[in-house]
């Protein structure tokens, strides 16, 4: 017994001596054909693992590369430099955009408020008519048929009703009688750098890169040259500020993650940053498909139709001239451009129910005043 245990031994012994040379050797058994450490086939594993091609795939799967305007020295008085130099942080997505955003870029609100004119009755006396703008226009046959028109009384109506959706598609008939149409996605030529635009999303480019996509309830345009308007609700507003706020203050005591969820909120609502951004990334859009420019120096129009809320008790239409120069700074941030300061005008468009034809009257006049009327710099 002795002699066929130690004969079967010196054969097991030999067995794993040939499977450490050769595993592909005949009786090798499975769990043995493995190589001993630093031989020419783990050397080989280790050099694939750190490969050029294996690196990239590993960057990629993680945080997104540095950008290479990122590395670039900014000169003074550039966005760049400004970001840079400010205490506060400002590289955040447009949801968490606030007035701080918007004085570096040099961007203001303006509101414009309805005045009084002065007309005259048959006899001839002075009569004054509140809710009125004070330069005449729009007050031909045509346009008074145009705003009685029932259609249009009754997308004036449901804008202030209870459901979201019902809101959106009055938006959209209000916005298509003044031949503005709705477009899921832009065009093909335009999708928003790396990152796909998904439906009623706009991209936001910076350094020639798309760094954000923002959402809104529905976008316009004519033609194939870019959208030029965008409808949003308030409250879409409201909720994407609180997953986003949700996602950065998940920890910490409940009264200071309160607190910090208020302070994104603007001082007043209808000045709303995110209307600014949501802007600007129309303008980079019609400027990357050739939309139409304006006739003293390169711009573009842009507008938002904006809600309150479900029901809306008022609507807010922006409007803003966004001229070349100020898309120039955003494509090439680190250099320092001068721009003429962008001024968001808006006006505030009080919906009532109970007066349905007052309030028709109102919201055609505004629109007039912004699509056809309003087409000049001041």
């Amino acid at each position: 017994m002795d002699n066929k245990s130690t004969s079967r031994q010196s054969e097991i012994e030999q067995t794993i001596d040939q499977c450490s040379v050769n595993p592909n050797v005949d009786g090798c058994p499975p769990r043995l054909a493995m190589k001993r450490p630093g031989s020419d086939v783990d050397s080989q594993n280790a050099n694939a693992n750190t490969s050029p091609d294996r690196k990239r795939q590993r960057v990629s799967k993680g945080k997104p590369r540095r950008a290479t305007w990122d590395a670039r020295q900014p000169s003074p008085g550039s966005i760049l430099a400004l970001i840079q130099g400010e205490r506060k942080q400002l590289w955040v997505p447009g949801i968490a955009w606030g007035e701080i955003h918007l004085r570096s870029m040099d961007v203001v609100f303006e509101r414009r408020k309805m005045g009084k004119t002065t007309k005259v009755d048959l006899n001839g006396a002075a009569v004054e008519e509140s809710g009125k703008w004070k330069d005449d226009f729009g007050q031909g046959g045509t346009d008074a048929c145009q705003w009685e028109d029932e259609r249009w009384c009754r997308a004036t109506r449901q804008l202030s009703s209870y459901g979201e959706e019902v809101q959106r598609l009055a938006a959209r008939q209000v916005l298509e009688t003044f031949g503005l149409v709705y477009t899921e996605r832009p065009a093909s030529r335009w999708s928003g750098g790396e990152q796909r635009v998904k439906e009623n999303e706009v991209a936001f480019q910076f350094g020639g890169q798309c760094v954000d996509k923002l959402r809104t309830d529905g976008l316009f345009g004519r033609g194939h040259r870019g959208r030029c308007m965008a409808y949003i609700n308030f409250d879409t507003i409201s909720r994407l500020r609180v997953r986003y706020a949700d996602r950065r203050w998940h920890t910490g005591p409940p009264e200071e993650r309160k607190q910090k969820k208020l302070s994104m909120n603007p001082v007043a609502a209808w000045e709303e940053p995110y209307v600014v951004d949501v802007l600007i990334c129309l303008a980079q859009e019609q400027a990357a498909l050739g939309g139409e420019e304006g006739e003293d120096e390169g711009g573009w129009w842009v507008h938002v139709l904006g809600l309150e809320g479900a029901p809306a008790r008022n609507g807010y239409l922006y409007t803003a001239w966004i001229p070349k120069a100020f898309l120039d700074k955003l494509e090439k941030p680190w250099e320092a451009i001068k721009c003429q300061r962008v001024v968001v005008k808006y006006e505030a468009i009080k919906l009532e129910k109970q007066k349905l034809e007052k309030t028709a009257h109102r919201l055609w006049r505004s629109f007039k005043r912004n699509f056809t009327d309003f087409r000049s710099k001041e």
